[in-house]
């Protein structure tokens, strides 16, 4: 019986066609993109904070086959992100050449929004489309094109190029409807102090991406200065339950008054080397190298208060950085919800084509020593109501400055 060949798509035709032309010309440009391939592949073994519990040699296999008709760099990526998939650290990712130039530049595509899984705005920001359709923090999404918002479309907010958004703002009756066409914008809110009873006050530090990274700590420490001086404060709140991740060092340099001098954690990194992470005179160090830094830096009018940090499931990366540099310090305590679980330190390197790998290459440890590979849980959970947030009757606030007027 004759044996039923299988038939030749016009990809593979046209593969065939290009190889039987131009033979010298597909080999070289398949040696091309095998050649791109290892290279990802090599940042990966060399730097993975996992890479001893990854089979490489299977890994390469596989991946090779994966890329064996590809015939340039572009071809490679999504055997790449596979690849990237296999470290088990749930954290690497791959930047194409245009994400990683936004990035650099603090920009993002998308909408502007972060929303809670029942449909609460939790964060806009200011540049985006959301911002300039005058949406707000708490108001509630209840559709997206037409359709009851629900758990298997609310990521269209996040990959759709376009959506039609009907919404039931916070401070209004009626519902409305806006359109929005996804496009860059600068992805950055800088940090805001507020002060909370007379006594305590609160500093927010939201996420950080780009170059800026100066302005953003002289923004926090501004901001706290300018509370510390006109009040008499007994406490303080650092709330990091917005803080999706990014830079962690202007971070670490803005807060750094509140957090007090010297190590207060540091990075593991495969093989057991460590790096401490340290806060000093205004500047923010990984070891010896000045990561980030403040002009003049402030020093409270009472060194190292009580403080409460606040937490949540969008506490993600570095913002679970900051949470760890303060978990160990004295008079802290931890409220709200476990955060993402990404406790791991992320590190860019650039493909040829200006592609990047952002690769997990080590996990946080606090300043007692404590490393760190899941989710926080605070020290005190507080179930979190995001349609209070901003308001009064935020309940983790509220745990927070009770424990605050104890101390």
């Amino acid at each position: 019986m004759q044996k039923k060949r299988r038939a030749t798509s016009a990809v593979e035709f046209l593969a065939h066609l290009r190889a039987f032309l131009f033979p010298g010309r597909v080999a070289n440009t398949r040696r091309g993109a095998a050649r791109y391939l290892n290279n990802a592949l090599r940042y990966m073994r060399w730097y993975a904070v996992k890479s001893d519990q990854v089979d490489w040699n299977k890994l390469y296999t596989e991946a090779r086959k994966r890329i064996e008709h590809a015939s340039s760099p572009a071809e490679t990526y999504e055997t790449i992100k596979w690849a990237l998939s296999q470290l088990g650290d749930h954290h690497s990712l791959f930047l194409t050449p245009e994400q990683s130039q936004q990035l650099g530049q603090g920009k993002m595509l998308g909408m502007g929004l972060l929303l809670s899984n029942d449909g609460v705005v939790i964060e806009v920001l200011p540049e985006s489309p959301a911002g300039k359709a005058s949406i707000d923090v708490g108001d509630r999404i209840i559709s997206l094109d037409g359709e009851p918002l629900s758990q298997e479309n609310l990521s269209r907010v996040y990959n759709s190029p376009s959506l039609l958004v009907e919404l039931q703002p916070r401070s209004q009756q009626e519902s409305r409807t806006v359109s929005l066409e996804a496009s860059p914008f600068y992805s950055n809110r800088l940090p805001t102090a507020r002060i909370l009873h007379e006594h305590i006050g609160l500093l927010e530090l939201p996420s950080f991406l780009g170059n800026d990274g100066e302005i953003y700590a002289q923004t926090a420490q501004r901001a706290l200065q300018e509370l510390d001086k006109n009040y008499t404060l007994t406490g303080w709140i650092i709330d990091l339950r917005r803080n999706t991740g990014g830079d962690m060092w202007p971070m670490l340099a803005g807060v750094g008054p509140i957090l007090g001098e010297g190590k207060v954690g540091s990075f593991v990194h495969a093989g057991g080397s460590r790096v401490p992470w340290l806060y000093q005179r205004g500047q923010a160090r990984a070891g010896r190298w000045v990561a980030a830094r403040v002009t003049n830096p402030y020093q409270l009018k009472q060194a190292m208060p009580p403080v409460a940090v606040l937490t949540s499931e969008n506490t993600i990366s570095s913002g679970e950085a900051l949470a760890v540099a303060f978990r160990g310090r004295p008079r802290t305590r931890s409220f709200g919800e476990p955060t993402a679980g990404l406790p791991t330190a992320n590190q860019g390197f650039k493909l040829p084509d200006g592609a990047m790998l952002q690769l997990t290459t080590a996990l946080d440890v606090d300043r007692n020593g404590v490393s760190y590979d899941g989710s926080l849980v605070p020290d005190q959970e507080v179930p979190l109501d995001w349609s209070q947030l901003e308001t009064d009757q935020d309940l983790v606030v509220l745990e927070a400055l009770k424990w605050l007027q104890q101390q």
